[in-house]
């Protein structure tokens, strides 16, 4: 399958100093000769004309949307559905506005961005952001990357004949769909909720099943958390089982930036059903009201009263040996807790970050260099920072492929020329900077823990960051990228261009 092969056309009416009054968008998107979307192939084009206008303040905006059928593979979602080509079009169009202008990049977004104090905002296409930092993330780029400094430092280059370039690109992304964004659409299956069950055993181990599955996410250390912390056991006493479908609760899969919030959601609901009732035996066990009861590291004890404590375990096993000693209603099945979350409102919780490239063009080759590389994300309340980090990495290196390298290329009577990895290239170590990863924690007030989607984020903003970078670099020349990927030859044909043009 294929992704991504858009063509954006778009206008913008702005006034002189750099406040955006309107936009008009058309986008054709090529289906190739079948969609595998199961809501049509519309899809992706609906989604990119919902996702052009961005993070910015835009309230007056037009679009016209297109697929076509074509004799090549068919399309399918990939990393950041429509996202990613939104991201370009919008913020290559920021970029180039100030530049018509004569206003520096950063501060024409800063001018338009939505504040960070006004969420919850409904955009202009009709969804409601439920919380963002992009104001505050984008200040913390320019700090860590040294964004004035740069600017020096570029000028002192370009007098040596060296073209570096900085570029930003920045977006804010729905995740985890709720119910009623898939009744919208009016797919005949509701994706917009997830189940997990949570159990503890006699020997006060606790188990995680869900319908969500791992497949490089991390779901098992992170609902694991979600759970221990909810229960107040170690996470060592904790397991995840998914993908055995016969064992684990019906669940809608790992895909659309939902994990954290829907099963994140559903396993605190399940947890803090399953707490509730250990705290109630306990109190039978102990003679204490659970009110006064505390709950951590696996040890219950009554509040000021550390000598009068016992262990998950101990209660566990009395509930399961000598069930006839519970009060009723308890009984050991109340061990155990399934439950289902929706995350409100039904267009989810929204993510946002800010990425920087600096990059060194070698006029000779068109060879792209990426010299630094830093991101400023914010998933809300992150679970674990560590996988938070991962995620952004895999998918900025993916974005990065997108952007200088990744590119299916067809002859004039349809056949694929770029169908091996000789040709069709990916980024190696060798390609990839050092990605540095700055956090914000932005909580959603609608969701659960605060959480957010971030699975896709990484690979959305690498597209136009690197664009910027790259018109930034050939500035002097007078050449704006308006297309990907980036590379060496199609570069190397821009200054060609200028160069017959007479323009060097």
């Amino acid at each position: 399958i294929h992704a991504r092969e858009h063509v954006h056309r778009v206008k913008m009416a702005v006034t002189r100093d750099g406040t955006i009054l309107g936009m008009k968008a058309d986008v054709l998107v090529d289906a190739g000769a079948y969609s595998v979307w199961p809501w049509s192939a519309g899809m992706e084009v609906g989604m990119a004309v919902n996702m052009i206008p961005g993070p910015y303040r835009i309230r007056a905006y037009e679009f016209r949307a297109r697929t076509v059928a074509t004799n090549k593979c068919p399309l399918g979602p990939y990393r950041g559905v429509a996202r990613s080509s939104a991201a370009f079009t919008i913020e290559r169009a920021m970029d180039e506005i100030a530049g018509e202008l004569g206003l520096d990049p950063v501060e024409m977004r800063l001018k338009n961005y939505v504040p960070d104090d006004a969420y919850p905002y409904t955009t202009v296409t009709g969804f409601i952001c439920d919380s963002a930092s992009l104001q505050a993330s984008l200040k913390k780029l320019t700090e860590v990357i040294g964004y004035a400094d740069f600017r020096r430092e570029q000028a002192a280059a370009r007098a040596q004949g060296r073209y570096l370039g900085i570029g930003v690109g920045t977006y804010i992304e729905q995740t985890a769909h709720g119910t009623s964004e898939f009744v919208r659409r009016g797919v005949p299956i509701v994706f917009g909720y997830d189940t997990v069950s949570v159990s503890i055993d006699p020997s006060g181990k606790v188990t995680v099943a869900s319908g969500l599955h791992s497949h490089g996410q991390g779901h098992e250390t992170t609902l694991a958390q979600v759970v221990a912390e909810r229960l107040g056991v170690p996470l060592s006493d904790v397991r995840v089982r998914f993908g055995d479908t016969e064992s684990v609760p019906y669940g809608m899969g790992t895909f659309a930036s939902r994990s954290a919030v829907m099963g994140g959601g559903a396993a605190w609901k399940a947890a803090d059903l399953v707490r509730q009732n250990l705290l109630k035996m306990a109190a039978h066990m102990m003679e204490a009201n659970p009110a006064d009861l505390e709950l951590s590291e696996g040890v219950i004890q009554v509040k000021g009263s550390p000598q009068s404590r016992m262990t998950v375990a101990e209660v566990a096993r009395f509930a399961y040996h000598r069930p006839e000693k519970l009060p009723p209603p308890l009984m050991p099945a109340d061990l155990s807790a399934t439950q289902n979350y929706h995350a409100p409102p039904g267009t989810g919780p929204w993510a946002n970050a800010a990425h920087a490239a600096i990059v060194a063009v070698d006029l000779a080759t068109g060879f792209v260099r990426i010299l630094r590389y830093v991101v400023v994300e914010d998933c809300g309340v992150m679970i674990n920072p560590l996988i938070v980090e991962g995620q952004v990495h895999g998918g900025t290196v993916q974005g990065i492929g997108g952007a200088l390298l990744e590119h299916l290329v067809y002859d004039e009577n349809g056949q694929l020329l770029s169908q091996t990895l000789m040709e069709y290239l990916l980024p190696s170590a060798l390609d990839v900077p050092t990605i540095e990863v700055h956090h914000m924690q932005t909580p959603s007030p609608f969701t659960l823990g605060g959480f957010k989607g971030m699975g896709e984020g990484g690979a959305i903003a690498p597209l136009p960051a690197l664009a910027n970078a790259v018109s930034d670099a050939l500035a002097p020349l007078s050449i704006s990228i308006d297309s990907l990927p980036l590379s060496p030859d199609r570069i190397r044909r821009l200054i060609e261009q200028r160069e017959a043009q007479g323009q060097r």
